[in-house]
């Protein structure tokens, strides 16, 4: 399904450290620029 919104090759690496805090860290690989778009309920990231 990815690749019908996006057709370029790409990694995504999510890091999610669950503690008394939340932190999220991203780290995107690919050919061509990106940003990264999610949702407050967390449904979907785009």
């Amino acid at each position: 399904m990815t690749k019908k919104v996006w057709p370029h090759e790409f990694t995504l690496i999510m890091r999610l450290k669950l503690a008394a805090t939340c932190e999220i860290e991203f780290e995107y690989y690919g050919t061509e620029p990106a940003t990264l778009v999610y949702d407050k309920n967390w449904q979907r990231i785009l």
